[in-house]
């Protein structure tokens, strides 16, 4: 086997994937009771293919709010899209809609994909319809 030519096409394959425009994304989901759900969204941005790069979360209204409204505001602004996982109880998770409230404000698309299968999930509304969780759907999307 010529091992030189797979170096040769690794290196070219590795090169490519660093050329692709990574576009920063901001995950926004009820932290009180969907955190597991991040997990799958999270292991995606480490894969060669993923179009994304993870610029913030949700988090805990562990500060004072202005200061957490400012951070997050911070962190939304920096994002080209907000993908909002859905869970039963989003769309009135009081930190969710303050976060989809400041997409809104600075025009960053939102795309809201449902967390699990098989549940009747309500949209977030002002946020756009709920579509499922298809990893090729989602890149082609954006």
């Amino acid at each position: 086997m010529d091992f030189s030519i797979t170096r040769l096409v690794l290196r070219r394959h590795t090169k490519k994937d660093r050329n692709v425009r990574k576009r920063p994304i901001f995950f926004c989901y009820d932290v009180d009771k969907d955190q597991r759900l991040l997990e799958p969204f999270t292991k995606i941005l480490g894969r060669p293919d993923s179009p994304f790069v993870l610029k913030g979360q949700s988090a805990k209204l562990t500060e004072p709010a202005r200061t957490w409204e400012y951070n997050t505001g911070q962190l939304i602004h920096q994002c080209e899209i907000v993908i909002l996982i859905v869970g039963q109880f989003t769309f009135e998770a009081p930190g969710v809609l303050k976060e989809v409230a400041m997409a809104v404000d600075e025009e960053i698309p939102i795309i809201q994909i449902a967390g699990y299968k098989n549940v009747a999930l309500k949209p977030v509304r002002g946020a756009g319809q709920v579509i499922p969780w298809n990893w090729e759907a989602l890149k082609k999307m954006i």
